[in-house]
């Protein structure tokens, strides 16, 4: 069950952060001056945050490690195609959408690497040891069924035991006699 949750998250994630990304860079590139600093600056710096705490927790929870898997494989195939066919990939990511004030486009992340880097990093954490394996089921308390007989329990006095107690009081009886007449 737990593949499948981790799954629909990375199935989710994956082009959510993706847009995300594009998103921030876009208010980032926007506000980013060196005499004046906007809010846009902020805004985008908070945005790629926030996709990077998402992606986090795909790839770093001791959940199964195949939503992981997923994100990094369409991050580094998108990157892969910017490689290898810029131009087909432009074409198919380089529409610029207006949302707001904010040009986003979504070849921006492959053009500046973001999402290489982003599918390098999620990929080695789907290749966790530890994440593949299911969790241990809890250890049952070791408990002997065998009944304690005589011959089973061997007792030993311990004399170094017995030297810490405490004498025992004299007797009042004993007192009040005397044995020497």
């Amino acid at each position: 069950m737990r593949h499948i949750w981790s799954l629909i998250l990375g199935v989710l994630f994956a082009p959510l952060a993706w847009f995300l990304i594009a998103f921030g860079q876009s208010a980032t590139s926007r506000g980013q001056s060196l005499s004046d600093f906007k809010n846009d600056f902020i805004l985008g710096g908070l945005l790629i945050v926030g996709v990077g705490l998402l992606l986090g927790l795909i790839g770093s929870l001791r959940t199964s490690p195949l939503g992981a898997l997923i994100a990094s494989l369409v991050f580094l195939g998108a990157s892969g195609f910017m490689i290898f066919a810029p131009r087909y990939a432009l074409d198919v990511f380089g529409d610029a959408r207006k949302i707001g004030a904010y040009d986003i486009n979504l070849a921006t992340p492959l053009t500046t690497g973001v999402l290489g880097v982003v599918g390098g990093m999620l990929l080695l954490s789907a290749f966790s040891p530890a994440r593949w394996r299911a969790k241990p089921a809890p250890a049952a308390p070791a408990f002997d069924s065998t009944p304690a007989t005589s011959e089973s329990v061997e007792w030993k006095p311990q004399p170094e035991a017995w030297a810490s107690l405490p004498a025992a009081p004299a007797s009042t009886a004993d007192s009040g006699t005397d044995k020497s007449s």
